[in-house]
C-alpha cells in the first residue's frame, strides 16, 4: 500500500485540519466583534447540492473503507479525488461563509472592516440586490475598496441597517 492508494482518504485528512486551522482563525476574528450576528444566504439549490454531496461522500467513504478492510482492494477511480475537494467547500460554506456583522465593523471574505476606517461607502440597489462599494483604510497598504452584494430579504435587514453608506443618486 503507497500514499498513491490512499490519497483520497489523505485528503479527507487534510481537509479536516485546515478546517480546524480556518476555525480558529475566524474564532480569533470573533472575539474582536463583541455581539456579532451572521448573514448567510441559502437558498432551496443549494440546500439540495449540498446534502447530496454530503451523502455522496458518506457512502463513498463507508464504500472504501469496506474495500479495505473486508475485501483488501486498495485501488480507487481517480475521479473519485473530486468528492473530498466538493465535501471541502461545502463544509467551509456552511460552517465559517457568510457575512459576520456588529454595531462597529463587517467580516467579509477575509476583510475585517471597522466601521471608522471607512473613506466611502455607496450603495445601490438592483434587481433585487443591494450592492456596497466600500472604500476603507488598511493599517499598512493605505485604501482599499471592497464590493459586497446583499440579497434583498427581510433576514438581511440588520446586516443591511448596520452598514453606513451614502445613497447613489441615478
Amino acid at each position: 500500500m503507497t500514499l498513491y492508494d490512499v490519497i483520497d482518504l489523505f485528503l479527507y485528512a487534510a481537509m479536516i485540519f485546515d478546517l480546524g486551522w480556518k476555525t480558529f482563525k475566524m474564532n480569533r476574528i470573533k472575539k474582536k466583534m463583541p455581539k456579532w450576528k451572521r448573514y448567510y444566504s441559502f437558498s432551496n439549490t443549494k440546500k439540495i447540492l449540498y446534502i447530496a454531496i454530503v451523502t455522496a461522500n458518506v457512502v463513498y467513504v463507508a464504500y472504501r473503507l469496506y474495500c479495505m478492510v473486508a475485501l483488501n482492494i486498495y485501488t480507487f477511480n481517480a475521479a473519485a479525488v473530486v468528492l473530498p475537494v466538493a465535501l471541502y467547500y461545502v463544509i467551509l460554506d456552511y460552517t465559517i461563509g457568510g457575512i459576520y456583522f456588529n454595531r462597529k465593523s463587517v467580516y467579509y471574505k477575509q476583510n475585517l472592516i471597522n466601521f471608522g476606517e471607512i473613506i466611502r461607502s455607496f450603495r445601490d440597489h438592483e434587481e433585487g440586490y443591494y450592492e456596497y462599494t466600500i472604500t476603507f483604510k488598511e493599517k499598512d497598504s493605505g485604501e482599499r475598496e471592497l464590493s459586497i452584494r446583499i440579497k434583498d430579504e427581510e433576514k438581511a435587514y440588520p446586516l443591511l441597517m448596520s452598514i453606513p453608506f451614502e445613497e447613489l443618486d441615478r
